[in-house]
Parts: structure tokens; C-alpha cells; sequence
């Protein structure tokens, strides 16, 4: 069976489960510099991605928005809270653009360096149309 096939056999709170974990790794990867990892684990992320996208907007929206929110213990300069609320906004940008984007502009101003980067950069280049969200 292929990976496709195994994501698409799990349920939505599996789906999200997964999503979760791995975008926790990366935000651990990131904190440790380990761009190897981060990115093997890219691809783990942008498989879920694409499987949500099958299962439509709406079902997107209702797994992915409530990641942008810092959950109870979570601060604002956890890596691991911040690859995830990173991830779901970048997702979410075409489907949810008001609360994605004020979750890019939230990360673009705080203290992980890592993160004011990559959520300007987004921010600049969907601006300039150089990213349209999908």
C-alpha cells in the first residue's frame, strides 16, 4: 500500500494527530539545527497536507485553525508550538486567510529568529504576489 493510500485509511483526529507530532519534530529539529531531519520530515508534513486538501476545505479549516492558537502551557517562544502554528497558518492561507495571516504576522514578531523569517518572508512574498495559496 502506498503512503498516499495509509494516510488516506486514517481518520481525521489520526490525520491531525500526525500532523501535530511531526510538526512538533520539526520545531525540535529546527531548535537543534538539524536540517536533514527538518526537511525528511517537510515531506512527512506536505503528504498530510495534500491528504487534507482531499477531504476539502471545510474539514481543513476545522482541523487545522484550532493549531493556530497557543494551547495551556505552550509559549510564545516554544519551537515546537511555533512549527506548528507556522505549518496549519502556511495551509491555511487559502482557505482561512484572515486568521492565517494574523498568525504569520504574530510569528513574524517574535523572539525565534528562525520563524520572524520564514512567516515575513510568506507575508512579503504573498504582498508582492509571488505566493498565491492553494
Amino acid at each position: 500500500m502506498s503512503k498516499s493510500n495509509d494516510l488516506a485509511n486514517l481518520s481525521n483526529e489520526q490525520l491531525i494527530d500526525a500532523y501535530i507530532d511531526l510538526s512538533r519534530q520539526q520545531g525540535v529539529a529546527t531548535r537543534k539545527e538539524d536540517i536533514r531531519k527538518y526537511n525528511r520530515l517537510f515531506d512527512k508534513v506536505a503528504a498530510i497536507e495534500r491528504e487534507l486538501r482531499k477531504r476539502g476545505d471545510d474539514v481543513r479549516k476545522a482541523l487545522l485553525i484550532p493549531l493556530l492558537k497557543l494551547s495551556s502551557g505552550e509559549s510564545r517562544i516554544d519551537y515546537e508550538a511555533a512549527q506548528r502554528r507556522y505549518n496549519a497558518a502556511m495551509e491555511l492561507m487559502a482557505v482561512a486567510p484572515d486568521p492565517a495571516k494574523a498568525t504569520l504576522e504574530e510569528l513574524a514578531e517574535s523572539a525565534l529568529q528562525d520563524y520572524v523569517v520564514r512567516a515575513g518572508m510568506a507575508l512579503l512574498n504573498l504582498e508582492r504576489g509571488r505566493w498565491k495559496p492553494r
